[in-house]
């Protein structure tokens, strides 16, 4: 019943408002209600590999700095990087010292190293080196010939143009250049001498003439670092000079000088 009492109601009120329109009832459209617009979805910020914080093959950006020095460009993180190589060459050996006549004999060293990365541009470099030394040793009508096979033991400190651990494809570096400096110990592993003398010849162990068992001194060198193929080739020329004394024979004391020329590979 109410239903139909709110009809009866509804026809006067159409009646009225057709009247009012000129006998025409205006209806109104509403606009479709269109659904609510919702931001678009954001991409989910990628997942942080904890690893690649410590990998080298990712630069790392210095924006503390616009200065375009090459060791301000970017800069890896302490310590990210060991690199493993292997090295040899020819080199040349004498003895300074007073009282005899040294010369320069011909021998060669072949050894390995590891190279860690402090941060742009230092890293140290340290090796373990075979090497194969020959000097002769004249004194009042005498020429020794000393043979040695020493175990060598660099420590160095390595200062470098390369950036993000090296030239190769990290960095985007092809070429780099460096310096090196530090401390170096020498093992006599065998040595022998041959005497030539008016009298005729003779041949002896070093340690029956004094010789010292171990040295030490100071090394440095220039080098440069190349990227072919993917890996590191290096080309360095050093000098060795020897601190502390060797007994040279016949009977007086040196220090030992030596240059070298090392190739090599890194990885």
């Amino acid at each position: 019943m109410p239903q139909l009492r709110r009809a009866a109601m509804a026809v006067p009120l159409v009646g009225l408002v057709s009247a009012l329109c000129g006998g025409q009832v205006v209806t109104r459209r509403l606009p479709p209600e269109t659904p609510p617009q919702l931001p678009p979805a954001t991409a989910r910020p990628a997942r942080l590999d904890s690893s690649a914080a410590h990998r080298c093959d990712r630069p790392i950006a210095d924006t503390s700095s616009t200065s375009r020095h090459p060791f301000a460009a970017t800069r890896p993180l302490i310590g990210c990087t060991v690199a493993f190589g292997v090295e040899a060459g020819p080199a040349q050996t004498t003895f300074a010292g007073a009282g005899n006549a040294y010369s320069y004999g011909p021998g060669f060293a072949v050894g390995s190293y590891l190279l860690w990365t402090l941060g742009d541009p230092l890293s140290v470099q340290a090796e373990v080196q075979y090497a194969r030394r020959s000097v002769s040793v004249s004194r009042n009508g005498t020429t020794t010939a000393l043979s040695l096979n020493d175990a060598e033991v660099p420590l160095l400190l390595r200062v470098s143009n390369e950036l993000n651990g090296g030239v190769g494809p990290a960095s985007g570096q092809q070429l780099g250049l460096f310096a090196e400096l530090g401390p170096d110990l020498s093992l006599h592993v065998s040595c022998s001498s041959a005497a030539k003398a008016t009298q005729g010849n003779a041949t002896s162990s070093c340690a029956s003439n004094g010789l010292s068992t171990a040295n030490y001194g100071v090394m440095g060198g220039f080098g440069t670092d190349v990227a072919v193929l993917g890996h590191t080739f290096t080309a360095v020329a050093r000098y060795d000079a020897g601190i502390g004394a060797i007994k040279a024979p016949p009977g007086s004391s040196a220090q030992n000088r030596g240059a070298n020329l090392l190739l090599g590979v890194r990885w």
